[in-house]
């Protein structure tokens, strides 16, 4: 039972913080409310630019609920933890830096918080993971809900093979320039 309460309380703080950022400022989301998916260590949320309306994803790496959770308590210590907040923010940077037609767009740059990393990209609508699975019949993909717009804003998102073909050409071109130009 103090566990749940714990959760709760981190929560009700992630999402207090969140408000109280730039980015829990200038973009509306719902930080407590349930995401719109997750990509390694990140929470992704739908979200709207308040000036402008337009549609973004907030990523969030929520501090407290990674670090005092479970075995991750007992077998990081503070050395470990430093190191997976600075591979986060090289990640977000990184992402921040590069500038190609065919990779993630960064709209925001990282804010460090006291309870959460956040940053925002444009839209990311699904993983390739769920779209697969969904089309095959398939159940859990990659936890994508497939919205990326606001809350209760759900699209359905199909795959013929048009789509599926551009898709894999925008995957090559992504690529071709991170291996070729940005040398990673």
């Amino acid at each position: 039972m103090e566990t749940y309460f714990s959760k709760l309380r981190g929560l009700a703080s992630a999402a207090a913080n969140a408000v109280q950022s730039k980015v829990g400022r200038d973009y509306e989301f719902n930080a407590s409310g349930p995401a719109s998916g997750r990509s390694g260590l990140w929470t992704l949320y739908a979200a709207r630019r308040r000036a402008t309306g337009e549609r973004a994803t907030v990523w969030v790496f929520e501090k407290q609920r990674f670090f005092e959770s479970g075995l991750n308590r007992q077998l990081l210590d503070e050395s470990a933890r430093r190191r997976v907040l600075a591979l986060l923010a090289a990640e977000a940077g990184q992402l921040a830096r590069l500038r190609h037609p065919s990779v993630l767009r960064a709209m925001e740059p990282l804010e460090d918080t006291r309870s959460a990393l956040m940053f925002v990209t444009e839209p990311v609508l699904a993983s390739l993971d769920d779209l697969i699975a969904r089309r095959h019949g398939g159940g859990y993909g990659g936890g994508y809900g497939g919205s990326g717009g606001a809350e209760g804003e759900e699209e359905e998102l199909e795959l013929d093979d048009l789509t599926i073909q551009s898709g894999l050409l925008q995957v090559c071109k992504a690529l071709q320039f991170l291996h070729g130009d940005a040398r990673l």
